[in-house]
């Protein structure tokens, strides 16, 4: 539909003969190219600090957790998660570089009790004993960012919602497009479930993380 964000299509053999190029060259498994990748992440972003603009840099661990669709990147402290999106997003850079700015954040690789939190609760979601999360997050972004972030928390899992639909619940009906960039920014994946949105037609589209799963992501939720 014209005004709804596309994505090109991945499809889990796809992504998995990508994965298992190293294991056919004997050199690593799917699992050490994950963990590579966001270890490599971790490194980098524990090196840089925050823009200080006159504001005092605020501590927040940076840490790797695993789920079944591969390493996640979260950054947390004892009060609140700011960021929580797969390794092998390409615009993860991105995400981290607004999140440093937003919170000021200087990031350290550590765990912390909210991530482990943020843990044992992805565990639960994902063997299908929950559907609702209640990590403490905050999501920092424009009035109309958070208006459409909060009516992605009210789509009930096992269920979607078409772009246009999103639009109109948050009084904007003619702008499917910003809508779909602001699903986009979200940087909680999973927790916010962006993943519930889908074209006009049903078609799955517009999920940075990899349209192969966001379908897996919905699969599971309607069969729990």
């Amino acid at each position: 539909m014209e005004g709804e964000p596309t994505e090109k299509k991945l499809g889990l053999q796809e992504h998995a003969s990508v994965s298992h190029q190293g294991v056919l060259e004997g050199m690593l498994t799917p699992k050490d190219q994950d963990d590579r990748l966001a270890d490599a992440i971790l490194q980098r972003w524990a090196q840089r600090r925050p823009p200080a603009h006159g504001r005092i840099a605020v501590p927040f661990s940076l840490a790797r957790i695993m789920s079944p669709l591969g390493p996640m990147v979260v950054a947390a402290d004892q009060q609140r998660l700011i960021l929580m999106e797969f390794a092998d997003r390409e615009t993860l850079d991105t995400q981290l570089r607004d999140t440093q700015a937003l919170f000021c954040a200087d990031f350290h690789i550590e765990t912390n009790s909210l991530i482990r939190q943020v843990e044992e609760q992805l565990r639960e979601y994902f063997r299908g004993h929950r559907s609702k999360f209640t990590v403490p997050c905050e999501l920092r972004g424009t009035e109309f960012q958070r208006s459409v972030w909060e009516q992605l928390l009210a789509i009930p899992p096992g269920t979607t919602l078409s772009y246009q639909e999103l639009a109109n619940r948050v009084g904007k009906p003619g702008a499917q497009r910003a809508v779909g960039r602001a699903n986009g920014q979200n940087r909680l994946a999973i927790l916010v479930p962006c993943h519930r949105v889908v074209r006009a037609d049903g078609k799955l589209s517009g999920y940075a993380g990899g349209v192969w799963r966001k379908r897996w992501l919905l699969e599971r939720e309607r069969q729990t």
